[in-house]
C-alpha cells in the first residue's frame, strides 16, 4: 500500500476549500444559507471556517454527528456498499482509521456556541 503524502493531500484540500468558500460567500451575500459538509475533523479547520464567515459578517452553527465508533464504521461500510447518489469513492478501512486518528472532537466552548448534536 502506498504511503499517503500529507503535504500533497493538504494542498489539494486547501485548494478545494478555497473554491468551496468562494461559492459559499457568493451565496451568503445573496441572502442564501449555506451548509458546509467538509468534515472539519480538526479544530483549526473549524476555527478557520468560523473566522472566514465572521470576516464577511456571517454567523456559523456547528452540527456534530456524535455517534460511537462502531456506528460510524457501520455507516461508512453501508455507504460504500450502497453507493447512493452522493457516492464518489470508497472510504477504505485505512482512510477511516486515518481520519479517526486526526479527529479533534468539538470542545465545550465550541459546543456551547453551536449546540447542535446529531447521532
Amino acid at each position: 500500500m502506498a504511503k499517503v503524502d500529507l503535504a500533497w493531500f493538504a494542498e489539494r484540500v486547501d485548494r478545494c476549500e478555497r473554491q468551496v468558500w468562494s461559492v459559499a460567500e457568493q451565496l451568503l451575500t445573496q441572502g442564501q444559507s449555506v451548509v458546509l459538509n467538509l468534515g472539519f475533523i480538526r479544530k483549526a479547520r473549524r476555527d478557520k471556517a468560523r473566522a472566514a464567515a465572521a470576516a464577511v459578517g456571517f454567523e456559523t452553527k456547528l452540527h456534530v454527528v456524535d455517534a460511537d465508533l462502531e456506528t460510524r464504521r457501520t455507516r461508512v461500510a453501508d455507504r460504500n456498499s450502497s453507493q447512493g447518489n452522493t457516492y464518489a469513492f470508497a472510504v477504505t478501512p485505512a482512510m477511516f482509521a486515518f481520519a479517526e486518528n486526526m479527529y479533534e472532537a468539538p470542545d465545550i466552548s465550541e459546543r456551547a456556541t453551536s449546540p447542535e448534536t446529531l447521532s
